[in-house]
């Protein structure tokens, strides 16, 4: 017959409570932060009932030192019979200078867009998602 540690067992019975517990808990510095935006509810799904505004990527870009792909090219595109890029135009200045907090971000791409929304907690609306809430009638 086999002999058992019994303090090595109990040993590993603590460790494991102890993990769980750590993996368990809510932790508020995991928690994402607010947004500055109001929500509506459209059928089973909350919507920011704005855009985000440049408040919203001033919050991000602080927290994580986030570089938009305009401000590494030196400006953002615009569309003037084929896109141009525009030199100095970022979200923290949108026509080349600088913008208000409640203002749209603007010359964001989709990933960077994606990465914003995560960061509050959120994310951007599937296809489906989008379609229905832009174009079906949604009022009880």
């Amino acid at each position: 017959m086999k002999k058992f540690d019994i303090y090595l067992i109990l040993f590993g019975l603590v460790l494991s409570v102890i993990a769980l517990y750590f993996m368990l808990r809510p932790s508020s510095s995991q928690s994402a932060p607010s947004s500055t935006i109001p929500t509506v509810q459209i059928g089973n799904l909350f919507w920011d009932q704005t855009e985000m505004t440049i408040a919203d990527v001033k919050t991000y870009a602080l927290a994580t030192g986030f570089v938009s792909a305009a401000e590494k090219k030196g400006g953002g595109l615009s569309y003037e019979a084929g896109f141009v890029q525009k030199p100095g135009w970022t979200w923290r200045t949108p026509y080349g200078v600088p913008a208000g907090d409640a203002e749209p971000a603007v010359h964001l791409n989709q990933k960077e867009a994606e990465s914003i929304c995560r960061h509050f907690g959120k994310r951007l609306p599937s296809d489906a998602e989008w379609t229905s809430a832009a174009f079906l009638e949604q009022r009880a």
